[in-house]
């Protein structure tokens, strides 16, 4: 067992064994988080498709991958890849003005990616979407609640995905 060192929580990682037998304490990080939206409605297609486009080239750049949901007053997104590069943009999204009151529903290691080959899958607002969001936000200690809010982010489909 490996133990790695992530924002603020430590984790335990248990070893998978790679291409040649061998035991390795490799891992993709995954965070999922919840913010309040910062944008002014009047503004939010422009930021938001600005915001889409940029994300979408950094994390191919950086090796992350992820799902962003947005419903005008929230974002829901979930972000995986190497240590380094989640925690570098966690930090970015904390210092990031659009965002306020980020509440990180889920922070584990993972053997496999939830989000494919996506830089930045995308979904825009809808009733559905705010309702899970509020949810997760309301049920903190829920596992269905986060459960439905990962299914969220993890089921769309391919038409949704863009902005």
């Amino acid at each position: 067992m490996c133990w790695v060192t992530f924002p603020r929580w430590r984790m335990k990682i248990f070893p998978m064994e790679n291409d040649l037998g061998v035991k390795e304490c490799t891992a993709i990080f995954s965070v999922t988080y919840v913010s309040e939206s910062t944008i002014p409605a009047s503004m939010a297609g422009e930021k938001i498709a600005g915001l889409v486009a940029l994300s979408r080239e950094r994390n191919s750049a950086t090796g992350l991958t992820g799902c962003l949901v947005f419903t005008g007053s929230h974002f829901a997104q979930m972000l995986e890849g190497p240590e380094k590069q989640v925690h570098w943009l966690m930090k970015s999204i904390e210092r990031d003005p659009r965002h306020r009151r980020i509440e990180v529903v889920e922070a584990t290691a993972r053997n496999a990616r939830r989000c494919g080959d996506w830089a930045l899958g995308y979904s825009g607002p809808s009733r559905f979407v705010q309702r899970v969001i509020k949810r997760s936000l309301e049920e903190r200690h829920s596992e269905a609640a986060l459960r439905d809010l990962v299914d969220l982010l993890t089921g769309l489909q391919p038409s949704q995905r863009v902005c």
